[in-house]
């Protein structure tokens, strides 16, 4: 399979840096989602600012993902496959108005954290 391009939304200032190393392994699984319709996996926000309280976002655990370019079948059919693919590894998936919402949230891996006590 050849490698996939990966497309970080340079209009919403998204840094990939912005993300913890756990979700590369979350990139690769939706990537690979996109890629069965043949659809580009563009990052449309990772950290930053201007999120509710309790969001993974600003501590590198959450990204997002654009869907403007799907139609609903395919929203409804790789958010499916996603999840089949997350199930038991911590990872979770939604989506959110206009947009899949991915994050790393294992039911126990906040306590280990002295920031998010």
């Amino acid at each position: 399979m050849a490698r996939r391009i990966v497309y970080w939304a340079k209009e919403y200032e998204v840094n990939p840096r912005d993300l913890q190393p756990v979700m590369r392994r979350a990139i690769m699984i939706v990537d690979a989602a996109y890629a069965v319709y043949n659809k580009r996996l563009t990052i449309t926000c990772t950290g930053g600012k201007n999120h509710t309280a309790g969001s993974l976002h600003p501590f590198g655990f959450a990204f997002d993902t654009r869907t403007r370019h799907l139609s609903p079948t395919e929203r409804r059919k790789i958010l499916e496959r996603i999840q089949r693919d997350f199930k038991g590894t911590g990872y979770e998936a939604f989506f959110h108005v206009d947009h899949f919402h991915i994050e790393y949230d294992p039911d126990d891996w906040k306590d280990s954290l002295l920031i998010l006590k």
